[in-house]
């Protein structure tokens, strides 16, 4: 599924959709899915919050460039 994944991607990419519209083509699949089966995501909250957490901290590690710790506390 993965290697399929990345055909259709690279596929969609040569076509001319930019980096969000490969997204949101496969977040509407994703989307589809769960509604289609009646089951959840593979993914939660907590995964969510702790990309954003992550990526805030690369944002200020890479300006204050020096390392920083990564609190997932509320």
């Amino acid at each position: 599924p993965f290697i399929v994944a990345m055909k259709i991607a690279i596929a969609l990419a040569l076509a001319g959709f930019t980096l969000i519209g490969v997204s949101i083509f496969f977040a509407t699949k994703i989307f589809h899915k769960i509604i289609k089966q009646n089951s959840s995501t593979e993914v939660g909250f907590e995964d969510g919050y702790k990309a954003l957490v992550i990526a805030e901290a690369a944002y200020k590690s890479l300006g204050e460039r020096k390392s920083i710790s990564i609190n997932y506390d509320w």
